[in-house]
């Protein structure tokens, strides 16, 4: 799910999705940093787990509304790295889908 622009390039005009829920992924990743003193070294770890927006959303309906803010608080630049090609979509089906819960 490597969603950074320079390697995956947005949807084409024809590959628009009519509900943007269903065709969007939550990816988290759990970063730790474990030190080694013996050798005064540390070690970096990235554990990444994803998930259909849909499936997220419906453990906790509340995430909804807290994944939209997330979204309106991010620039533009931050929204083209994190893969999100069609904010406007995205925003309007998050909250349609808070109101509806």
């Amino acid at each position: 799910l490597d969603r950074h622009p320079a390697t995956t390039p947005p949807p084409g005009p024809n590959e628009e999705v009519l509900d943007p829920l269903a065709g969007t992924w939550f990816r988290v990743e759990q970063q730790t940093t474990l030190p080694v003193a013996e050798v005064n070294l540390s070690i970096f770890t990235i554990r990444v787990g994803a998930a259909p927006l849909r499936d997220v959303l419906d453990v906790d309906p509340r995430r909804a509304g807290i994944l939209a803010a997330a979204l309106r608080s991010m620039s533009e630049a931050v929204r083209t790295y994190k893969g999100v090609h069609r904010p406007d979509l995205l925003l309007r089906a998050l909250d349609g889908y808070a109101a509806s819960t």
